[in-house]
Formats: structure tokens, C-alpha cells, sequence
């Protein structure tokens, strides 16, 4: 009896929470509550617009149901091969179908007919097959795969070559890649460029301009030896490695502004170049050896405080130059940094404490003032200075003196040097 009971209530109960449902959802209809299913929406398409780019200029747009497969444009372009659409820097397609679910933009790459018969990529690194070649527009793609760098010997000794077109995914040119290319003439480096190898330009003697993107970081051994055209070159704030010898011998190249990045001015740097004047920014601490020995054009050199080491060699026979100003910073100038010059006078810096041997070797030096921070004067540090008639040192030297412009050892007792321009 008591079984019956609870069954009538909890029958009540699920009546009465029925009928409230239907009052509380007045929309809620008496057929939608017994045929359930009726009440699912239809599923719910949506449309991606997809845009189609030959380099900047759009070509086509397409509005499409996102998630079916379509139809997509083959573009054509007379005197090259369509090598698929990209997007964000990846091969998407290169068939005409294609299945979208969002909207993109695509992008048309293109190799020139006869650039494709001549050039080969493996992993990236793009290379020359035909020695002959006269101009070259390198694509960014080639067979699907991104060009990244120039390899190794890419165009070595490519003796006709007068042009070279690079893409913007470029970001390193290979040891010896475009070595002894005597005619090149023109050649852009991109921005994404960040290196420049060993002897990548040497030899290129009909490169009268070029200009280095702000993003390079590294300049390799000989990069632009003896391009003897060459004018003028700005090394961007971004190079921080410069190796020895990069400009050597680039007999025509008058004008040059450093860098903000490098430390050093490598050695042999600047080696025989037409540089009239310069200007050493005060991040450079210290300038190489030979780094501009033979500049018979040098003038002027303006050297800036930060600088600490004056290399061997590192003026030698630049026989123009006059005068020069060491910055207060200077405290080391080693053997024959200025041999052969023309330095006639010359300011030390007051915190110099070392003078290596034939500093001065035939130049036109005729006086010296020692100061008292220099505590180290190599034995042949005056000689074969001709000119020179008198050494001066400050009282205050701890370890050197000069009686009547003769070199002295601070107790006045031991000779060191007897200027050779003085008379006896």
C-alpha cells in the first residue's frame, strides 16, 4: 500500500516540473517537446576569401565555402615558369586544386625560362652550371625549394657575368662565390643578407658600387680584395666581424665610413686603397696591422677617444700624411706603425705607455715629446730616422729623461737613443 503511494507522488512531481517547463518557455511548443529531433539546426557554412598576388599587384580574388575543394588560377608570364603559389614563405600549391578553410592571400613565384636550364639548388644553396652566363635573376624558389644562400664557387671565374638580381631570401653568399667575375658590374644584396664569405667578391674589377644591407653581420677574409673600381663603401652599425683584409688592394676606393659595430679594424683592412681621409668612430679600440699601409692619399685621420692600440705597420708608407693626433686613450703603438710615412709632427697621447721599434723609420719626423705615462721605448724605436733632431721628455717621467733632445734613462747616466738628425 505504502509502494503505491510513493509511486502517485513521484508521478505528480515529474508532471507538475513538465507542465512549469512549458510555461517558463512559452516558444517551447507542445510538438517540439515530443518530436525532439525536429529542433537541430542546419549546420552552418562559412566563406573564406582567398586573394591572389603577382608580386604586389592582385590578380584575382576568389570567395569560396570554406572546407570544399576549388578550382585555383594557374597564372602564366611570358619568358618564365610559374613555380607555385606561396604563402608565408612556403609552397602551398602548384596543382589547380586546392582545399581553403580560411582566408589567404597567395603568392606568385616565378624562375626565368633560361635561368631555370642554368642554375641548381640543393638544400637551399643555389649554384651556377653555365660559366658563360652574361645576366642573372636568381628566384626566390626554384623546383618548390627556397633559395637561402649562393654556395661555394657558385659563379667563380664567371668572366662574362655583368648582372646579378638576388631575392630577398638571401641571407648568405658563399665562400668564393662570385670570385674573379671581372665584368660584374651590378649586383644587389638584400636586407635578409648576414653574411658575406671568404673572397665572395674578390677580383670583381668592374664593381665600382655596392652597397651593404643593414643587417650584415659578417665580412669574410679578402670578401672585396682588389676590386679596383670600387669607390666607396659604407660598413653598416650592424657588422660586428670584419676579417683581415677585406678591401685590400681596392685601388680606386676613396671613400669609407665605419661602422658603429666593430671593435677592431682588421688588419690589412684597408691596404693600399685611394682613402684621402678617415675617420676612426670612438668604438674602434684598436686598428690593425697594416689596416691602411700604402694609402699613398692619406691625409688626414681623425682618431677618436676609445681608441687603446695602434697595430704594426698599421700607416706604413703613407707618405701624404702630415700630422696626427693620438687621442688620450692610445697606449700602445707597436712596430713601424708609422714607417715610411709622411708624419712630420705628431701629438702622443698622455696615457701612451709603450713606443715599439721604427715607429718612425723614414718618415720626416724632426721632434718628439715623450710624456710621463710611457714606462716601455724599444731600443730601435727612433731608428733609421734621418730627420729627427731632438727627443723631449716630460720631467715627470718615471722612467726615461733627455738631456739637450738626447734620450736618456731616467738617472741621466745610460744613453738609449742619440737622434741621427742631430749634430754631434
Amino acid at each position: 500500500m505504502k509502494l503505491n503511494i510513493a509511486l502517485i507522488l513521484l508521478m505528480s512531481v515529474v508532471l507538475v516540473t513538465a507542465c512549469s517547463h512549458n510555461i517558463n518557455n512559452p516558444d517551447v511548443t507542445q510538438e517540439e517537446i515530443d518530436n525532439p529531433d525536429d529542433t537541430q539546426e542546419e549546420p552552418v557554412t562559412m566563406n573564406v576569401e582567398l586573394s591572389f598576388y603577382n608580386g604586389e599587384t592582385l590578380i584575382q580574388t576568389l570567395s569560396v565555402e570554406a572546407g570544399n575543394p576549388i578550382s585555383i588560377p594557374l597564372p602564366e608570364k611570358e619568358g618564365y615558369s610559374f613555380e607555385g603559389w606561396f604563402v608565408d614563405g612556403k609552397l602551398i600549391s602548384v596543382q589547380q586544386t586546392y582545399t581553403p578553410y580560411y582566408s589567404t592571400e597567395f603568392y606568385a613565384k616565378w624562375c626565368r625560362n633560361d635561368m631555370k636550364e642554368k642554375l641548381t639548388v640543393i638544400n637551399g644553396a643555389v649554384t651556377c652550371t653555365d660559366k658563360a652566363v652574361r645576366n642573372v635573376e636568381i628566384p626566390e624558389f626554384l623546383n618548390g625549394e627556397r633559395i637561402t644562400k649562393i654556395w661555394n664557387d657558385a659563379f667563380r671565374s664567371c668572366t662574362f657575368l655583368e648582372t646579378v638580381i638576388l631575392p630577398d631570401s638571401i641571407n648568405e653568399i658563399g665562400i668564393d662565390a662570385f670570385y674573379n667575375c671581372s665584368s660584374l658590374k651590378t649586383i644587389n644584396l638584400p636586407d635578409s643578407l648576414y653574411e658575406i664569405g671568404w673572397d665572395a667578391f674578390a677580383f670583381c674589377r668592374s664593381l665600382a658600387e655596392i652597397t651593404l644591407p643593414k643587417r650584415l653581420q659578417i665580412i669574410g677574409v679578402f670578401a672585396f680584395e682588389k676590386c679596383s673600381s670600387l669607390i666607396s663603401i659604407e660598413i653598416p652599425d650592424s657588422v660586428s666581424v670584419m676579417d683581415h683584409s677585406v678591401f685590400e688592394g681596392c685601388t680606386s676606393l676613396s671613400e669609407v665610413k665605419i661602422g658603429n659595430g666593430l671593435e677592431v679594424i682588421p688588419s690589412n683592412a684597408f691596404m693600399s686603397t685611394a682613402i684621402s681621409s678617415i675617420t676612426i668612430p670612438s668604438n674602434i679600440k684598436e686598428i690593425g696591422g697594416g689596416a691602411f699601409a700604402y694609402c699613398s692619399n692619406l691625409t688626414q685621420v681623425n682618431l677618436s677617444e676609445g681608441l687603446k692600440v695602434i697595430g704594426y705597420e698599421a700607416f706604413k708608407d703613407t707618405t701624404a700624411l702630415k700630422h696626427i693626433e693620438l687621442p688620450d686613450s692610445v697606449t700602445t703603438i707597436n712596430q713601424g706603425a708609422f714607417s715610411g710615412s709622411g708624419i712630420e709632427t705628431i701629438k702622443l697621447s698622455n696615457s701612451l705607455t709603450y713606443i715599439g721599434e721604427t715607429v718612425f723609420e723614414n718618415s720626416n719626423l724632426t721632434s718628439i715629446f715623450i710624456p710621463s705615462s710611457v714606462s716601455g721605448i724599444e731600443p730601435k724605436a727612433f731608428k733609421n730616422l734621418s730627420t729627427l733632431i731632438e727627443i723631449i721628455v716630460d720631467e715627470d717621467n718615471q722612467y726615461y729623461s733627455s738631456i739637450d733632445g738626447v734620450l736618456y734613462d731616467k738617472s741621466g747616466e745610460n744613453l738609449i737613443f742619440y737622434p741621427e738628425g742631430k749634430k754631434v
